[in-house]
């Protein structure tokens, strides 16, 4: 039996480091075509445009998340690999599937793990007892940007209840989603206007996802920012400058310290002086901490009077660019050229009913 070895190549703006492994496996699944990767991934984008969200990322495929996908399959094993020993799986998360069918319908699993948001409650971050919601979450974790599946056939399935052998499904995330911080889960996605709240600040938008690729206009480049609070925008980095007081991407985030709960009780501050305790500035490049001390690390001016809220009417990168196109036609129109304006953006719905089948979502603590 030939040892199958594949140097792979990951970077990540949101893990802030470039992973390279070589994932190696005595068998791994066959790659899935052209067609099948495009299907899954347009599901995925799909899906996740659903959401009212502002951050929610437009998802890409990864080579080194199908790698992993097709040495998991190929173990048949219906469960969760263990980090601790699975050290390639560090921030990386999984969504299986599994049927007793010997073709897989692509389309039945993504409505599946969608089809959980009637049992997951966005506000409290709960599930309905005895449900399943993380297929849903990590479906739909706005900072996931990168996803690669894969599937294979089991002639004996490990850990899969009432079935024995069949095709089993993975998908694997980065970054991985279903994250807990001291118990506590996130939000899946921040709540708001497409893409008003885009983790690079910059407002790129294609059918109502983030656009993380874009560094300028164009047709899958969209400026769909917003900026609050006598925010100034850039039409050309589609990006919002905050007025002193204000930060966050769409600048409606005051700014101030936001020190966690068990720090507060320790009466640690920000830039502490002498005889205090707390967070000094030297500690600025450390994870987290520019947004537990903001002000301190630059991340935004405090102001002794800061604009009030409404106190300036919100301005609209789309208003804003279809502005400038005007301008720009009526420019064109007199030098005789044309000008086409831009697309409208994608919305929509879709329904679909599908039957159920075994479903594992990866749930990851940190």
């Amino acid at each position: 039996m030939s040892l199958t070895c594949t140097q792979l190549m990951f970077s990540g703006v949101i893990l802030l480091q470039t992973l390279s492994d070589v994932v190696c496996s005595d068998k791994m699944s066959d790659r899935m075509t052209t067609e099948e990767i495009d299907q899954i991934l347009d599901l995925h984008n799909i899906y996740r445009s659903f959401e009212d969200s502002g951050d929610m990322e437009r998802q890409i495929w990864n080579d080194r998340m199908e790698s992993l996908a097709r040495v998991w399959a190929a173990n048949c094993d219906f469960e969760h690999p263990d980090k601790s020993v699975n050290k390639e799986y560090d921030n990386v998360g999984q969504n299986l599937y599994v049927t007793s069918a010997k073709t897989v319908d692509l389309a039945r699993p993504m409505f599946q793990w969608y089809d959980e948001i009637k049992d997951h409650n966005y506000d409290t971050l709960t599930c309905t007892a005895g449900k399943m919601c993380g297929h849903y979450t990590q479906l739909v974790w706005a900072h996931s940007r990168y996803v690669g599946c894969a599937y294979h056939y089991c002639d004996q399935l490990k850990s899969a209840t009432n079935i024995p052998k069949g095709i089993l499904l993975v998908c694997n995330y980065a970054p991985s989603g279903n994250v807990k911080i001291k118990g506590k889960p996130l939000k899946p996605y921040l709540k708001g206007p497409a893409c008003s709240m885009c983790s690079n600040r910059a407002g790129w938008c294609k059918e109502n996802l983030c656009n993380w690729q874009c560094s300028g206009p164009g047709k899958d480049c969209k400026c769909a920012a917003i900026c609050y609070n006598c925010g100034k925008l850039d039409l050309k980095t589609c990006r919002c400058s905050c007025s002193k007081g204000w930060m966050g991407a769409d600048c409606s985030v005051r700014c101030q310290d936001n020190m966690p709960d068990y720090l507060k009780k320790k009466n640690a501050v920000c830039n502490p002086g002498p005889g205090q305790s707390g967070i000094p500035p030297s500690h600025c490049k450390k994870k987290n901490i520019p947004r537990i001390c903001p002000s301190m690390c630059g991340v935004c001016t405090k102001a002794e009077t800061p604009p009030e809220p409404d106190q300036c009417p919100p301005v609209f990168g789309i208003r804003e660019t279809h502005r400038q196109e005007e301008l720009d036609a009526e420019k064109s129109a007199a030098a005789g050229v044309i000008v086409y304006s831009t697309q409208a953006m994608f919305t929509g719905h879709h329904g679909m009913m599908m039957p159920t089948t075994l479903l594992l979502a990866l749930i990851f603590t940190q």
